[in-house]
């Protein structure tokens, strides 16, 4: 039969006979979907898929010799987004780089649906308060998404960028709102989703958007709900994906639904999804090019340090190599490698579980030698920031340098968190910022000021954890 294609509710419908090869190409494109089968008793006749109506859809279906028909191909045709560069906005108390008016124009060019992913230090916060500027008369109300740890930093920079005030949610029991401008952290919106819907907000900032990953959790089941009703979306993140594709779908449901509308297309088509003997494993990646160029013409605004910081001195690294205590750690390396032998077959998770004592042994064992090159260091009369993983390892550096010393980890509130930069900026006894990387990596701004260093005692297994927290210090 004749390999047809139709127009229906602004997707392709395919028609087409029994084919696995067709079938399997089918599959692989944006938004694939499979409707029905048309029988002729036993023997398939037709079958009927749906994928979405675009021209790299169409290519490949030409390529397979479909009808392509004239409303399908009318339809299909991709706009260029006009992208106008926005460098005054009025009210705006911040001259924008050039890359950040370009930012400007980029959201107002997708009607407000954007994914700013800016590497960190390069003016996320402040570009996105600017497009609630630009567009504040037509669109007052503004609610801003983020981690606990930077609310009191977001209301800061609110009023400092855009002269207004803002009120920070705290509690998980709702009550009244009462400014335009509202700040609540991502473990407790779920608790307000009913509020903060009825209140109507034009515009929603999400910072570390990346935290949606899981479609699954309450909050992104709220966030998504909230965003339904708002004319303008902003998503923020320095690194859109933190392992995999796969986590990259459900923060783009949240800012603009329409890209990807089937996620099991997209996992088949980028994340090399397929059906194993435990179920659908979506782990991989695959088309990443194709991606990456599908983001930037509808959704994504891309910007690198290295791209746009050209006067900025480049980071230099330098390994130290130390002795260790080797007793403890060899006793451990030991047990580790036994066990290793006797489950030869386990998992990728119980592994990182059993060799994380170890890795907590390798840094104890270089405690001494850190601390004795941190005192080496600090006789150069510079500032140091300081980054571990183990909250151990923070509070044994405190205990040694508790004098000249502030801390930022887990264990502190907003405002904690708030006292401790501020102390290390202002005060000039206070040489050594300590903290683990998690917490001292987001939404910790200023210290770029005032030192020029950063010692990293342990790493995570994200090599963009270890970006994040460079650019504490490596940032505009």
């Amino acid at each position: 039969m004749e390999r047809k294609t139709f127009l229906f509710q602004k997707r392709i419908l395919l028609q087409f006979s029994l084919n696995m090869e067709i079938i399997s190409q089918v599959k692989s494109m944006q938004g694939a979907e499979f409707r029905s089968q048309v029988k002729n008793g036993n023997k398939v006749k037709r079958n009927v898929w749906l994928v979405d109506c675009l021209e790299r859809n169409i290519k490949q279906l030409e390529e397979l010799k479909f009808n392509i028909s004239d409303k399908v191909r009318t339809n299909s045709e991709t706009k260029q987004l006009q992208i106008k560069p926005i460098s005054n906005v009025e009210g705006l108390n911040a001259t924008l780089y050039s890359y950040q008016a370009q930012a400007l124009g980029f959201i107002k060019a997708t009607n407000g649906k954007s994914l700013l992913a800016m590497s960190p230090g390069t003016g996320k916060t402040l570009t996105s308060l600017a497009y609630t500027k630009l567009v504040q008369k037509q669109a007052p109300k503004t609610l801003i998404v983020v981690l606990s740890s930077v609310k009191i930093m977001w209301e800061k920079e609110t009023k400092k960028w855009i002269g207004e005030d803002s009120q920070v949610l705290y509690s998980k029991k709702p009550y009244d709102i009462s400014e335009n401008i509202v700040i609540i952290n991502f473990d407790i919106v779920d608790a307000w989703k009913k509020e903060l819907k009825a209140y109507k907000f034009d515009n929603v900032i999400i910072d570390e958007i990346h935290c949606l990953a899981n479609p699954k959790s309450k909050r992104t089941k709220a966030i998504k709900t909230i965003c339904k009703d708002a004319k303008n979306v902003l998503g923020l993140t320095g690194t859109p994906i933190k392992s995999r594709p796969s986590q990259l779908f459900s923060p783009l449901q949240v800012i603009n639904g329409d890209i990807f509308q089937n996620q099991r297309s997209y996992e088949r088509r980028y994340c090399k999804g397929y059906q194993s003997k435990f179920g659908w494993n979506a782990t991989g990646s695959s088309n990443s090019k194709e991606l990456h160029d599908i983001l930037k013409e509808t959704v994504m605004y891309r910007i690198r340090k290295q791209d746009v910081f050209d006067d900025v001195p480049k980071v230099t690294q330098t390994r130290i190599p130390v002795d260790i205590n080797r007793k403890e750690y060899d006793r451990i390396k030991h047990d580790f490698e036994n066990w290793l032998k006797e489950n030869n077959k386990a998992t990728v998770a119980s592994i990182l579980t059993q060799i994380s004592p170890l890795r907590q042994a390798a840094v104890m064992g270089k405690l001494k030698a850190t601390e004795e090159w941190i005192e080496e260091f600090l006789k150069s009369g510079e500032k140091l920031v300081v980054f571990c993983v183990h909250k151990k390892i923070v509070a044994e550096l405190m205990k040694k340098f508790c004098k000249i010393a502030t801390k930022i980890d887990g264990s502190l509130s907003s405002q904690a968190k708030e006292d401790s930069k501020e102390k290390f900026i202002k005060d000039d006894n206070c040489s050594l910022m300590i903290g683990n990387i998690q917490s001292l990596s987001t939404g910790v701004d200023g210290m770029q000021h005032v030192c020029n260093n950063m010692l990293f005692v342990e790493n995570t297994y994200l090599p963009s954890d270890k970006e994040q927290a460079t650019c504490r210090l490596d940032r505009i």
